[in-house]
């Protein structure tokens, strides 16, 4: 398997302005995540993924961003977020900030999230978790004298560990051209749990633009008004001084969360430094027993190019993911 890697570079550590970093410290949590779906999908615990928005009104990012952060905390704090937790058996989360702009209402800051649950919710009770949410955001903006936020802008959606998690196992390093049968339908079904919760700096604005976007788009209006950088660049600058002047990491796990599901998180600088000095699971090297090969792999069409993707996108963990869906043994790592 050919291994490309770069040396020798100076690394800024900044998963937001910066496209190599970025990419970088996302596929690291990426991996992270897939760990712990991994841990949960094994212990019987349940998943939901969601995404969080506030009102907004071309107001200033940083003020938006932070309602955000207001938002969630009002969400889940005080006695009412614990009953929400113990009604839907809500062990923690993890999150993610992503920020769009519209030109009609400006930067769009939202939050995507998986919830962790002690059991899988059914849809019924995936439902009822939506409204309950509505409601305590709504309450939320009433007090904020806002107005109120629309149902279908905070949305959540449960995810079946037990089938998702191989596809995820492709997906959470930018695997999007996986051929074997099924598991390209399920890549897109986690969309919501994995791509849309660490890999913001690979996709590009549905309804608004993504901040890259958003630079290129200035960019191009710089180089048409004869390169004339005078007040060029006003959105990226915006989005600059938002995420320098305050710390807002890629992803943020519930306090102990990490530990239960046996998770090392590293912060964005570890992430990158590790990357810069190491390379991300560049050496890994595992081993499948020979009759888990005969037994679960070679006899089955398709399955040896899975493995393989699996292991090129996902490394250990990712190979691990799929052999749980096909109630394989895992892979042991080489030291």
């Amino acid at each position: 398997m050919p291994v490309q890697d770069v040396r020798g570079l100076n690394a800024c550590r900044s998963a937001h302005i910066c496209p190599t970093c970025g990419a970088r410290i996302r596929t690291r949590k990426g991996r992270e995540l897939l760990r712990g779906l991994l841990t949960a999908s094994e212990r019987g615990y349940g998943a939901v993924s969601g995404l969080l928005t506030v009102p907004h009104d071309r107001e200033a990012l940083a003020t938006v961003w932070d309602r955000v952060g207001d938002a969630w905390s009002y969400l889940w704090g005080g006695a009412p977020g614990k009953r929400l937790k113990v009604r839907f058996g809500v062990i923690g989360a993890v999150t993610s900030d992503e920020v769009t702009h519209g030109r009609l209402y400006g930067f769009n800051p939202h939050r995507h999230s998986i919830l962790i649950t002690a059991r899988p919710l059914s849809g019924v009770e995936v439902d009822e978790l939506n409204a309950a949410i509505h409601a305590r955001l709504c309450l939320w903006a009433r007090k904020r004298s806002l107005p109120m936020p629309a149902a279908e802008a905070n949305t959540w959606t449960g995810v079946d560990l037990c089938s998702d998690v191989a596809a995820l196992a492709c997906y959470v390093a930018g695997a999007t051209t996986a051929k074997t049968t099924g598991v390209r339908e399920r890549v897109q079904a986690l969309r919501g749990a994995a791509f849309e919760t660490t890999r913001s700096d690979a996709k590009t604005g549905r309804e608004g633009r993504t901040p890259f976007e958003v630079l290129s788009d200035e960019g191009a209006a710089c180089v048409a008004a004869g390169g004339d950088m005078e007040g060029a660049f006003p959105l990226w600058f915006e989005f600059e001084r938002a995420v320098t002047e305050k710390r807002r990491d890629v992803c943020r796990w519930t306090p102990g969360l990490s530990d239960l599901l046996g998770v090392t998180v590293a912060t964005d600088e570890e992430a990158a430094s590790e990357v810069e000095t190491e390379g991300l699971d560049l050496v890994e090297q595992a081993t499948i027993p020979a009759d888990v090969w005969r037994g679960f792999i070679q006899p089955h069409a398709g399955r040896e190019y899975a493995v393989r993707v699996a292991w090129r996108d996902g490394g250990l963990w990712g190979l691990n993911a799929l052999l749980a869906t096909w109630g394989a043994p895992l892979a042991q790592a080489l030291e």
